[in-house]
């Protein structure tokens, strides 16, 4: 244990002293050796600051902000792959006009010449040779870098699936609404039922406001659709789409 010698008396002082236990005289405490801390690792000290300054609870904080950030922008991703994946059943591209395609629009009014009612049986393919001789690439759809390049149907029970293939940057894009049909007061009804872009699923109510996309694609068709609206009843099934007409009068 370090001392203190009076200057005065020369008496050993303890060194906590500031006065001579002998004479009282001051004593010269400089003379002391300076206390040594330990020594405090620089790792050490870096946790130490660490810790002030990034509490745990912030530090929680931001690592559920970034684990957020991480499966939102995954999901993004996600979705952009499934919206670039072709849908199911995708028919070959006509290259060239098909000319055993049926005339849908004469076989409709014949039959509604008939004095009986009668049922036609459109199949798909029959549907989509019908599309392709009737919609050529570019006259329908958005104009520019998104060119139209045609649209054909995917049948299931109780389902019609309407495809609208576009290219951009000679990149297929497809788009497709669900539809369920019935006639009702004398008018062909169709009721969006959901839709895909890609093979991602979108909701029936944001699917049918983007069917206004198609716009120039259905009036294209508008001379179908108004023989559709006298028919007397439409069902769709995997087999084709059977449309029953009204006796002629």
């Amino acid at each position: 244990m370090a001392e203190i010698t009076c200057k005065q008396c020369n008496h050993v002082n303890e060194a906590e002293r500031v006065y001579c236990h002998s004479c009282g005289a001051k004593l010269e405490r400089s003379i002391l050796p300076e206390e040594t801390k330990p020594e405090v690792s620089r790792e050490k000290e870096r946790d130490r600051i660490k810790r002030l300054t990034n509490p745990p609870r912030v530090r929680i904080l931001r690592e559920l902000s970034n684990l957020g950030l991480t499966l939102f922008w995954s999901i993004v991703a996600a979705a952009f792959i499934q919206m670039a994946r072709s849908p199911d059943a995708v028919p070959p591209m006509p290259k060239e006009r098909i000319l055993d395609a049926p005339e849908i629009g004469i076989d409709l009014e014949e039959a509604m010449q008939s004095p009986t009612a009668q049922r036609l049986a459109l199949p798909e393919n029959g549907i989509n040779a019908y599309l392709g001789n009737k919609i050529k690439p570019g006259e329908a759809g958005m104009a520019g870098t998104v060119k139209f390049e045609r649209a054909f149907v995917h049948l299931q029970d109780g389902v019609c699936c309407v495809v609208s293939q576009r290219s951009f940057m000679d990149n297929p894009i497809y788009g497709s609404i669900l539809y369920r049909l019935s006639i009702v007061d004398n008018k062909l009804q169709a009721t969006c039922v959901g839709g895909y872009f890609g093979r991602l699923a979108i909701h029936p109510k944001l699917m049918a406001g983007f069917a206004v996309v198609d716009q120039d694609l259905w009036d294209k068709l508008k001379p179908e659709h108004r023989l559709l609206d006298q028919m007397a009843s439409i069902d769709v099934t995997k087999a084709g789409i059977i449309v029953a007409t009204r006796p002629a009068r």
